[in-house]
């Protein structure tokens, strides 16, 4: 898979959207905003002026595993150390 995707968690109380780019070594990069419940998506503010980065912000990577699965490693917020971590299958 090439160029760029779009990608939305949909369920649950802590959602998050953005965009999936690839980087040429079989990876992808997430820059994407979160947001809680239907309140509307955020976008990455790194695209629109780097200098005023928010809360909301969210980096990660996908990576496609042997077996045809996919995980995606996500920052849990900006204030902390932690990460969120999903196992995409079909």
């Amino acid at each position: 898979m090439e160029g760029e995707w779009d990608s939305s968690k949909l369920s649950g109380s802590q959602r998050r959207s953005g965009s999936l780019h690839a980087d040429g070594s079989g990876m992808w990069v997430f820059h994407g905003g979160g947001h809680v419940n239907d309140d509307p998506p955020r976008h990455y503010s790194g695209f629109v002026d780097a200098s005023e980065s928010q809360d909301s912000d969210s980096v990660g990577l996908l990576q496609t595993l042997a077996d045809g699965r996919f995980r995606m490693l996500l920052d849990a917020d900006a204030d902390s150390e932690s990460f969120e971590l999903y196992v995409l299958e079909r």
